[in-house]
């Protein structure tokens, strides 16, 4: 059996062939140093359940020259989807999530003296252009979706549909100040529609900065029940907590910001399932005419220019997974690989491709189980890319 097929470009592993599992995380992080010499990534001991309260991984980089991995620090604060949140600050601080005594919390660590300092709460997204952090309750995003939240610590809101005392704060990255923003009190009372927010707990999932950093969305979910399933709310803010709701609860899922006011996410606008361009200020909806991708589920992102959709799909009937070019331009969309995905990887602690661009735009790095064991592959894209 072919392992991947389907190749279009250049591909290798740059992770150390060794019993490690190694991944980087979500779609939407930066994993690259600017140089492209270091690729940031997670090394865990096991690969085949959700991580438990006292199950470490390991923090570092990769050398993309040698395949090393440079082990940094370790957290019990992570997931096989999201991993602890690890990323760049800067040139030499990578950010990341951990568990602190009986907090969550974030720490930033110089990769060259190892010297680390720690901010008060944990962070779901950053903005470097506007110094910010987002914190939400990783706590009760465990109990929603284990895959996405951090097992340890009990929710303190746990019986609580709507508490006042929890939802989005704002963290200042300089300075480690934080205030609460948003609670799910005030969101359940502006948003009243039944059952979903008047009989639901509710949970922020995902959460994302635009592209300057003024503005931000985020999904608003309720927790299932029987015979009320979880659907989905987006909802816009500016840094003060003034709350915009975009759409009413419908199918909304992986998204990617185009610009300040345009965001490309996979939903049901205009009666079609699949990716739209929406306008996070008007409400106007374009549908991405991409039948190869929309006819499954994608991790949906730009790459650096913004001309290209890069997607990744979920497992066909013989497990394997997509990896998808969109080009906007050409409107033509190319399958770069099918790579097959170990079974035992499944549910909540699966292995996602999370297909990632460089900075450049010259390469994309995806996490992979299709040698029975997690590993990070790279896809050398940049002559592809610039092909008649």
């Amino acid at each position: 059996m072919d392992r991947i097929k389907d190749i279009k470009c250049p591909l290798w592993m740059i992770t150390p062939n060794d019993a490690k599992h190694y991944f980087f995380g979500y779609y939407d992080l930066q994993p690259y140093s600017a140089d492209k010499k270091k690729h940031l990534c997670h090394r865990a001991a096991f690969m085949d359940h959700i991580p438990l309260p006292d199950d470490s991984v390991d923090i570092g980089f990769l050398e993309t020259d040698t395949g090393l991995f440079q082990p940094i620090a370790q957290t019990q604060a992570w997931n096989f989807q999201q991993g602890a949140m690890l990323q760049w600050y800067d040139g030499k601080n990578i950010l990341y999530n951990i568990r602190d005594n009986d907090a969550y919390r974030s720490a930033l660590t110089d990769i060259y003296t190892g010297i680390t300092q720690k901010l008060p709460l944990p962070l779901a997204t950053v903005s470097m252009a506007s110094g910010y952090g987002l914190s939400i309750n990783f706590s009760r995003v465990y109990d929603f979706r284990p895959g996405y939240g951090y097992a340890g610590i009990k929710d303190p809101y746990f019986y609580d549909n709507a508490p006042d005392q929890d939802g989005i704060s704002l963290v200042n990255l300089r300075t480690g100040k934080f205030r609460r923003i948003i609670d799910y009190k005030n969101m359940a009372e502006a948003f009243p529609h039944a059952p979903y927010t008047t009989e639901c707990k509710l949970v922020v999932n995902h959460i994302s900065f635009n592209p300057s950093g003024d503005r931000f969305i985020f999904l608003l979910r309720n927790f299932s029940r029987a015979g009320i399933p979880w659907i989905t709310m987006l909802l816009s803010s500016d840094l003060e907590g003034n709350i915009t709701k975009l759409t009413n609860f419908s199918f909304l899922s992986h998204y990617s910001w185009k610009n300040d006011s345009q965001l490309l996410i996979e939903s049901d606008f205009l009666g079609r399932q699949g990716l739209h361009v929406f306008n996070v200020i008007n409400g106007d909806a374009e549908f991405v005419d991409a039948p190869l991708m929309n006819a499954q589920g994608i991790h949906c992102n730009y790459s650096p220019n913004r001309r290209y959709i890069m997607g990744d799909s979920y497992p066909d009937s013989k497990n394997y997974r997509a990896v998808f070019l969109h080009d906007t331009v050409s409107n033509k969309t190319d399958i770069l690989a099918n790579v097959y995905s170990d079974p035992i990887a499944d549910g909540d602690y699966r292995c996602d491709l999370h297909a990632r661009w460089s900075r450049d735009g010259e390469s994309v790095s995806f996490d992979t189980t299709h040698n029975g064991r997690r590993e990070i592959c790279e896809l050398q894209t940049g002559e592809f890319l610039r092909r008649p």
